[in-house]
């Protein structure tokens, strides 16, 4: 397990351990400002299967995580929250919908260029029809 403290909160992510993978993801989320690992109401408990990163401590406002379908300790793949669907796809990056249409899964050597996509994606204004 790895404890996760962070402003005056802790949880334990169950199975995950600190190896470099995860360390790399640490290091590419924080260089693009996703600095949060956890939001208002999450994890609701002491205990928690997954990690997830924000830019705010706000409620839903993860935009990728770690969870139980990268199959830790190793890091298959990362979870990237559903209402980023439009920029993923118009992407060129490989990436799948969860089953059920839920949150989008992209491999790990992606993360770098898959949060350039969001950041990129949210600058763009919305244009509607």
């Amino acid at each position: 397990m790895l404890s996760v403290s962070q402003h005056g909160r802790s949880y334990l992510a169950l199975r995950w351990k600190l190896t470099e993978e995860v360390v790399g993801v640490v290091h590419t989320a924080v260089r693009f400002g996703l600095t949060k690992l956890w939001q208002e109401g999450h994890p609701r408990g002491r205990h928690s299967s997954h990690i997830s990163f924000s830019r705010s401590h706000e409620p839903a406002s993860w935009v990728f995580a770690l969870g139980l379908e990268a199959c830790p300790p190793r890091l298959q793949r990362i979870t990237f929250n559903k209402r980023y669907l439009p920029i993923f796809e118009t992407s060129r990056l490989e990436w799948a919908c969860q089953k059920g249409g839920s949150h989008i899964f992209i491999p790990p050597g992606s993360l770098a260029e898959a949060l350039a996509l969001v950041r990129e994606g949210l600058k763009r204004p919305v244009v509607s029809g």
